[in-house]
């Protein structure tokens, strides 16, 4: 009697809950953290290598490197802000020992909402042009209790002036003091949003 005994190689496979996830920050967060959950479903151990981040804005880790055989883990990333909004995507490379998948890539999505969308974001006037006052509209976001307390430009050949409307508008007028000279300023625009930290 001939016995043929064929042996399946045995390699450890990290088995995503999701490789991808989506969020929606309110206005006034400062960062998000996500976490990735995985469980090793095959029959050896996993090690992680190394995990890289598309963004110096992003951090991410695990609690260890090895996980064994049906043990689950999780990959936390820490998004921070800073001034960014609107749609966000970052994505992480989780590098593993895993023959079958040797990295994995995951997808991080924010959509930041602005707690004041300014409209247009930029004004111009042109050399020697007329010293007249520009309007931006200032609209604060329905869902959050917040209103622009002030405006101030960077730049003192540059007043400003905020004028409250109605329906959580204000309007922030910018008038140049000298057309002659180049300039350039940024406007700040103030909050009184979240208490503790109001944002601008």
């Amino acid at each position: 009697l001939t016995f043929v005994l064929l042996y399946a190689p045995v390699f450890g496979q990290l088995a995503w809950e999701a490789k991808e996830l989506s969020f929606q920050p309110m206005a006034g967060e400062r960062s998000l953290t996500a976490k990735f959950k995985f469980q090793n479903a095959g029959r050896s151990p996993v090690k992680i290598l190394n995990i890289q981040t598309s963004c110096g804005c992003t951090t991410a880790g695990t609690a260890k490197s090895t996980y064994q055989s049906g043990e689950k883990g999780e990959v936390e990333v820490i998004f921070l802000f800073g001034g960014r909004r609107g749609p966000q995507n970052k994505t992480i490379v989780v590098q593993t020992d895993d023959p079958k998948e040797p990295a994995a890539l995951l997808t991080l999505k924010a959509d930041i909402l602005e707690l004041v969308k300014v409209r247009p974001s930029y004004l111009y006037w042109k050399r020697g042009a007329e010293k007249a006052p520009q309007t931006m509209t200032l609209k604060m976001m329905s869902s959050v209790p917040a209103r622009v307390v002030s405006v101030a430009s960077s730049d003192p050949r540059f007043a400003t002036e905020l004028r409250p409307g109605g329906d959580g508008e204000y309007e922030a007028v910018v008038t140049p003091l000298d057309t002659n000279v180049p300039a350039m300023a940024t406007v700040t625009i103030q909050t009184d949003y979240p208490p503790d930290k109001p944002e601008s």
